[in-house]
């Protein structure tokens, strides 16, 4: 994920200390905290499920990524009304809008 971001311009920082997000990224003085998690295997249900975290709000951005479509959602953590979010294989979801959103880590969150 980092060497994608690094790819589109973005510096990629590691927190020095414990913290609720697993990296900082900054472009053009815009700087947010990152929160990685993964989904590799579907629910019975046709679902794939991702842990927003225990936390909402320690982190700016959610990277919610759909390892077997490698398909990434860039939320903003004030986007998440729930601990899990969820993306349907083949429905639209209400996270669509934030699919391979990479613009909005040019935005303060």
């Amino acid at each position: 994920m980092k060497s994608i971001l690094i790819k589109q311009g973005f510096s990629v920082s590691d927190p020095i200390l414990s913290t609720s997000y697993d990296f900082i990224t900054e472009f053009d003085g815009v700087v947010n905290t990152i929160q990685v998690r993964s989904a590799e295997h579907l629910a019975k249900n046709g679902y794939y499920r991702l842990l927003a975290g225990d936390k909402i709000g320690g982190y700016s951005i959610l990277l919610a990524h759909i390892v077997p479509t490698k398909t990434t959602y860039v939320i903003p953590w004030n986007e998440l009304d729930r601990k899990w979010v969820v993306i349907h294989k083949d429905r639209p979801n209400k996270y669509e809008k934030y699919k391979e959103a990479w613009h909005l880590l040019k935005e303060a969150h």
